[in-house]
Order: structure tokens, then sequence, then C-alpha cells
């Protein structure tokens, strides 16, 4: 008890006298602290968003390294608070949320420490610490889930522990209980502390001081195993081993190409030197400030501070460069910015007022242009993640007893997060195909969540962030999600490798192009991007697409008549839109056959600009050979005798003969049909070995020429679908208006003249139109309808003679606005075989002129 109360209670009123100025003093740097702590809460991510953000999440419930909860090595003191504020929040992102925020408040006043332990006046320490405070690396980081913000904050401390037991040696034991707590936030972290740590430990050898060392190296060992062992125990020692093994192979192998040597060096300094602080040109000022702070710093007398921060931040970043992947720059970089922030708040404390005052607005202009520039990203993130927007919207609408989730790996921890503690069925997309190969199981769905739509599926969900700054602060991940669910119609179904995208497809890895077991055939044409890529189909060698390159490949049903096209390796291709004809959609009720009408094909222009154009595919499913002869019959004339042009389909080709009529045998046609047949030696061969399948599409190239439309197409007409005496063809659903022109058209197969009567009737079966069309031999008539008619029907009968004739009619339509054409042929015609009494014939051969 003291003597003299009296004086003690003086004491007293005089310190607390001097504190009150300190406080009014410090009033504008204690208000903007609460403000910024009060903008990191405002602005909270509304749901995680990376990897490691939701494997943190998982290590609050279950700590095991091996299992990635979290990755290894396994960052113990960051999960043990995080956990510790769970019991109080409830909610572990949350938690995990608070901590950053936590964090981030005390590196800015540990930087400021630091930097008045380093001889920094005060306004100086304040501007490097604003300076930190709004950088987009670390305003973006420092509201979210991760070990980045706390690490950064470890990391200051631990370097001020070490600054401070440079000059008193009895702090080295405190200076090493820090060291060991920081480097459990994360381990990376000591090449910044190394310098620091080596100067406390010679000026203490160079003062003999040994029991503070041997303090030191006690405390420091204690902390680490009170940290680590437990997180050891926790996995089992031999998995936490084969586990951070596992991952420092990954690292070196999987991350090569992302740091130097692999990378190179303009881009890894364009990674870590611009990523952390926004734009090109913040970047830019910010370095400039550094120099200039750094420059000030050493002209004042501050160079221990100077080769401090240059130590740390430089040696720290030119680990980095070397070891960490440049894409996560934006965050792994922070615990050097913070000592870069520290030499450029050296601007404020120039020698001369005005220079002072300069530095100072330049601090605070880079600061508010660095803020704007990361706000779009920041409120952004106040709505739910696309990711976890779609896991949750399948959680709240889908039935976990029902529904297959096949998912893309980049999404993994999300989807075992979120839909995996839920109880449904999820498979990852590398694995996929086993599993989509085997039966369904009754009343089941299959859904693809991916970043972009599936081809093919319904979309059920789709959300998309596009931000370029939030790509640079993230991974460059995680921006756009899609729910596809596989369609059950007999369409053509696309493994997830497949993603729509805009200008294209994306492929990455090998995709699969299956038609349902009960399905028709179809025809695919693939086309190659940029980057050359493989097709494999069924009992064919692996084929390679040069780029710009295309081919036409039968699709058949079932998983044993699947395609599978492969992009170049460990990379993503874009491929022109994928276009399937099903052979359904033409309506080929004869099957295949060894002869064929076509009955129109064209090569002229048309109304409105249109340049009408017909490509002819054939398709030879033998496993042989097999040569076919092709003669056009001219519009208009007798074709007793027709130009012929004749070539040989490989075993199993798909031939697409573009502008058919301008090929040298043909040249100068302009509109008729085609007769294609199949040959054995120079007659026609009607064996079942000699069976085909003729296609033709007749389009408007000036539209767009490179996009199949099922309605553009026809179906050869076989001889046994073709139109006989006794018969009518009808063609439904036609339309002809001021905005929708329509022309019938018959080819025939006759080598006689033939008669045909065509009659146009309304919907409601009304007449509106009657005429009969006189062909030469061999001939092809089209003429345009001259009655208007809605959703109609015109009917073909043959008019004469009554026997020994066929003709192949339809009915074309053309959208004047949009130029793009429909071609119908009959609904319904009888299929037969070869009549005993008609054999096909066929023209004369022409001379060629």
């Amino acid at each position: 008890m003291s003597p003299h109360p009296g004086e003690s209670g003086q004491r007293v009123a005089r310190a607390a006298g001097d504190a009150a100025p300190r406080v009014m003093r410090h009033r504008p740097e204690i208000l903007a602290f609460f403000l910024y702590g009060a903008l990191l809460l405002a602005l909270r991510p509304a749901t995680p968003f990376e990897w490691d953000e939701v494997l943190y999440q998982r290590a609050l419930d279950h700590y095991d390294v091996a299992a990635q909860y979290p990755h290894p090595p396994g960052v113990p003191a960051y999960i043990a608070v995080g956990k510790a504020v769970s019991f109080v929040t409830r909610d572990p992102m949350v938690a995990m949320q608070l901590v950053a925020v936590a964090s981030a408040l005390a590196a800015l006043l540990l930087l400021a420490r630091l930097g008045r332990t380093l001889g920094v006046p005060p306004l100086a320490a304040a501007a490097a610490a604003g300076l930190l405070a709004f950088v987009p690396g670390f305003l973006f980081a420092a509201n979210v889930g991760l070990s980045d913000v706390p690490a950064t904050a470890g990391a200051i401390a631990a370097v001020l522990a070490c600054v401070v037991a440079t000059r008193n040696s009895a702090r080295i034991p405190l200076a090493a209980v820090v060291v060991a707590f920081a480097l459990s936030l994360r381990p990376q972290i000591v090449v910044a502390l190394l310098p620091a740590g080596l100067a406390a430990v010679v000026m203490a050898i160079r003062r003999r001081h040994w029991r503070p060392l041997g303090l030191g190296a006690l405390a420091g060992v204690g902390v680490s195993a009170a940290v680590w062992v437990p997180a050891i125990l926790l996995t089992g020692v031999s998995r936490y081993i084969a586990a951070t093994r596992a991952h420092l192979h990954w690292m070196a192998v999987a991350e090569a190409g992302y740091r130097l040597p692999g990378l190179g060096l303009k881009a890894a300094l364009g990674g870590w030197l611009r990523d952390p602080v926004g734009s090109g040109p913040m970047a830019v000022v910010f370095w400039l400030l550094v120099v200039i702070g750094a420059v000030v710093w050493w002209a004042t007398g501050r160079r221990w501070l100077v080769v401090a921060a240059v130590l740390s931040g430089g040696s720290y970043l030119a680990v980095a460069m070397f070891t960490m992947n440049v894409f996560s720059s934006a965050r792994y970089g922070l615990p050097a910015v913070a000592f870069f922030a520290l030499l450029a708040g050296g601007v404020t404390a120039a020698p001369q007022r005005w220079l002072r005052r300069a530095g100072l607005a330049a601090v605070a202009l880079w600061s508010a242009a660095a803020f704007g520039w990361g706000l779009p990203v920041y409120l952004l993130r106040r709505e739910p993640a696309p990711v976890w927007a779609a896991l949750t919207w399948i959680r709240a609408h889908e039935d976990p007893a029902t529904t297959l989730v096949v998912y893309d790996g980049v999404a993994t921890p999300h989807v075992r997060y979120v839909l995996g503690k839920a109880g449904f069925r999820i498979v990852e997309m590398a694995k996929a195909n086993v599993v989509l190969d085997g039966p369904p199981r009754p009343g089941a769905q299959t859904l693809f969540v991916t970043p972009l739509p599936v081809p093919g599926c319904d979309v059920l969900f789709d959300d998309v962030w596009r931000s370029a700054r939030l790509a640079q602060l993230t991974f460059r991940r995680y921006q756009a999600c899609a729910v596809s669910r596989v369609r059950g119609d007999g369409g053509a179904l696309f493994s997830p490798e497949w993603q729509l995208r805009k200008g294209g497809w994306q492929l990455w890895g090998t995709g699969r192009i299956e038609l349902g077991a009960g399905a028709r055939p179809a025809v695919v044409r693939l086309c190659a991007g940029g980057e050359p890529i493989s097709l494999a189909r069924p009992g064919w060698p692996a084929e390679a697409i040069a780029p710009a390159q295309c081919v036409m490949v039968p699709l058949l049903p079932g998983a044993a008549g699947a395609l599978a096209v492969s992009a170049p390796a460990d990379t993503a291709t874009l491929i022109p839109p994928i276009q399937i004809l099903p052979l359904a959609a033409l309506d080929v009720s004869a099957g295949l056959a060894p002869a064929y009408l076509v009955p129109q094909v064209a090569n002229l222009r048309g109304f409105g600009g249109a340049q009408w154009r017909t490509d002819l595919v054939l398709f030879n499913p033998q496993a042989h050979p097999l040569a076919v002869t092709a003669q056009f019959l001219a519009t208009g004339r007798d074709n007793s005798s027709a130009p012929e042009m004749a070539g040989t389909l490989a075993a199993g080709q798909v031939l697409n003969v573009t502008d058919v009529l301008s090929l040298p045998a043909f040249r100068g046609a302009t509109m008729g049909a085609l007769l294609v047949r199949a040959t054995a030696g120079k007659a026609p061969c009607a064996a079942d070995d000699c069976d085909f399948l003729a296609l033709a599409r007749t389009y408007n190239a000036h539209v767009t020429p490179d996009l199949w439309r099922s309605s553009e197409w026809m179906g050869g007409v076989a001889p046994g679908a073709a139109l006989g005496p006794g018969q009518a063809a009808i063609v439904r659903h036609v339309t002809r208006s001021a905005r929708v022109g329509a022309s019938v058209g018959v080819a025939s197969w006759s080598a006689v003249p033939v008669r045909v009567a065509v009659t146009v009737s309304d919907g409601g079966g009304a007449l509106v139109e009657r005429r009969e069309l006189e062909l030469a031999p061999f001939g092809h008539l089209h003429v345009p309808l001259q009655a208007d008619v809605g959703d109609g029907t015109v009917t073909f009968e043959i008019a004469a003679p009554d026997a020994g004739v066929r003709v192949a009619p339809y009915v074309s339509m053309v959208d004047r606005d949009t130029g793009l054409p429909t071609h119908l042929l009959p609904d319904v015609v009888p299929a037969r075989p070869f009549p005993a009494h008609w054999t096909p014939l066929w023209p004369r051969v022409a001379e060629r002129r």
C-alpha cells in the first residue's frame, strides 16, 4: 500500500489525462478502423466460392488431412480458431468469414505497429495500413473463409516479434511462439519470416544471450508440437505422411507449368505483380509508390526498415514465383504485398511538407481507385455463387432417391458437401461412363452439373458471373454453373465433357455421343475448330480431324454404337456445333435400298438474293466398298439420256458432296433431280449387300450454309417408296401466303411421259387449287402454287398412264423474311418390295460436252 495515497491518485489522474489527448489524436484512425471492419462485414459473400473454402468448412465437421479436409499439410491453427468461433455462430461459413475479418483488422494494426517499431512516423504507418486495406486482393480475401489473410496477419506479427527480438534478446521466446503459431496458419510464409528471425538469432549469439535462445527453441518446438501433433494424430500418422507426400508430388507435377521456370518470366511477373493490386495501370502506380517510398525511407535514415521489408517481401515473392501457382497470386502474394505497402507508406514521410501532402494524396487516390475497381466484384459476391446456387437448387427441387448427379471434378468439394450430405447419388464426370452405360433404374433421372450446359439436354438451371476482375482475384473457375437433365426422348445424348459456350461447343478430354437403344440411326457432322481432334467409332480405327476440317459419320443406337471424340491432351478445344440429322426426321420409311431418286437438287439464284444449293450425302453401311453412279435429271426436259458420274464409297464411309451440281459432270445444271444407284460392274445391283442410304439437303447458302436444319433435308426415295398408279401421296401442313412461298415438284422414274394430278386443299378440306403436270421421260417439274392456303394438304395422283411408271412428289416452302426453306415428302407412301412387273429403269448415259 502506498505511504502517500494522495500521490497515487494524482499519478492515476495524470496518466488518464495523458491518455485522453492520445486517444483524441488518433480518433480518425480509430474511426476508420471500425468503419473498415463494418465494411468487411457488410460485403461478406453470401456463399462459399473457392475449392479451399469448402474444404475448410468440411474440416470443421471432420478434420482429416488425408481426405483433404483441409488439404495437406492442414493449417491446424486456422481450423482450430474457426472451430472455436463456429460454436458461437453455429454456421461454419460465417465462422470462417469472421476469422478472416478479425485477421484483416489485426493485419492492419500489426503493420502499423511494425512501421512504428522501425521508426515510421504515425501518419506514414497509418498510410501503409490504409494502402494494404484497399489492395483488391486483400480486401477481396478479408471476409472470405480462406487462410490467406490470417496467414498475412501471422507473417506480419512474426516479423514484428523478431524485429523486437533483435533489439531485446529477452523477447526471443515470445518471438518463437508467434513464429510457430504463424507457421501453423500457413507454412509457406516461413520464407518471409527467415530474414528477421535469423537477424534475431544472430544478434542474440553476438550478445551471448544463450538462455533466451534456449527458451526460444523450447517454446517454438512446444507450440509447434501442441498445434501439429493433434492434427497428425487426428488424421493418422501414416495417412498424414502419405497425403503430404502425394500433395507435394501433385504440386511438383500438375502445377509445373504455372510457376517458374515452366511459366514464362513475363507471365510470372505479370501475375504476381499485377493480380493482387488490380489493373495494369494500378499496378504500375502501386509499385512506383513502393520505389519512391523506399527511396524516402533510405534518404531519411530508416535503412533497416527498407532492408527488413525488402528481404521479407522480396524473398517471399521470389520463392513464390518458383513454388506456387500463378493463378492464385492474388491471394498467395498478400504476405509480400503487406511488406511492400509499408515501403509505399514512405511517400508520406518526405522531408518537404508539399511532398508529404502529395504523397498522402497519391495514397488516398490510389486507395479510392482500388476500391472502385474491386467494388463490382465485392457486390457480386453478395448473391449466391453459381456453383453453390446450382447445388442448393438441386437439393431443394430433386429427389435424392431417384436422382443421379454427374458432376465436373472441378466442383468436387462443393458437390460432396451440399449433395453428398443430402443423400444424392453423385459420380464424378471422369468415372461416369461406367455408370451411364448401365441399365437405368426405374423412375431415375440423370443430372449433369457442369460449368456450361451440356448439349442435347434440358437445362434446368444456368447461372453465370461474367467478370474478368473476379477471375483475376480468384483461381479463374466457378464463375458459371449449369444443371442439365438427360432427355429420354430418344435423341442423341452427349456426355458432360461437351459443354455449350458462346461460339461453339467446348470439349475437354474425351466426349461421347450416343443414341438410345431404341432410337433410329442418325448422321453426325463433326468439324474441328482451331485444334485437331480425333474420332473413334465402333469397329473402325481412330480418325484424326485436322483444324477446320469436317467429317460425316453414322451414329448407331446403343452404347455399342457411340462415338468418342477426343480433344488435345490437357486442354479444352472449341469446335463448331455438332450437327445431327435423325433419319426419323426424314421419314425414310423404306429403310436402306440399292437405288434412290432424289427428287430435288439445285444450284441457282432465287427470290431476295437467295442462293439455292444442294448437298448430297451417301452412307455405305456395308463392310466392303460400294460402287455408286448418279445421273442428273434436268427440270422441264426429256432426260432419256442424262449425264452420269460414278465413284466408290469406302466401307462404312459417309460421303458429303457439297453443292452436288457443281461437279464437273453436272456443270451448268441449275435444277432437277438425281437418280443414284449402286452398281456391280456396269450393271445396277439390287442385292442386299448393295444397300446404302442417300440424303439431300437443299438450302439457302446466302443465309447460314453451315448450320443444318432438319427441314432442309429430304431422304432419297427408294423404288419401293415411289408413287405408282392407283395410289395417292399426301403432303400435309402446307402453307402458302404473302410471307411464305410454296411450290410443288415431281420427279419421274419412268421411261415414258407421265401426267400427275395435283390437288391443293385447305385445312377444312375445301379445294383451293388443282392442276396437272406433264412430265417427259425421266422428267422433273417444280412449279409454284398460286392460291393461298394455311395448314393445307397437297395430294398427288398419277393420271396417266395406268401402269409401269413411278414418280417422287414433294413440296417446298420458303419463308420470304428469313430465306429459310422447308421441304416435305408425302406423309404416307405405301412401302413395298420391288413389284415383279416393274423394274427400275435408268436413262442412257448422255455424251459429255
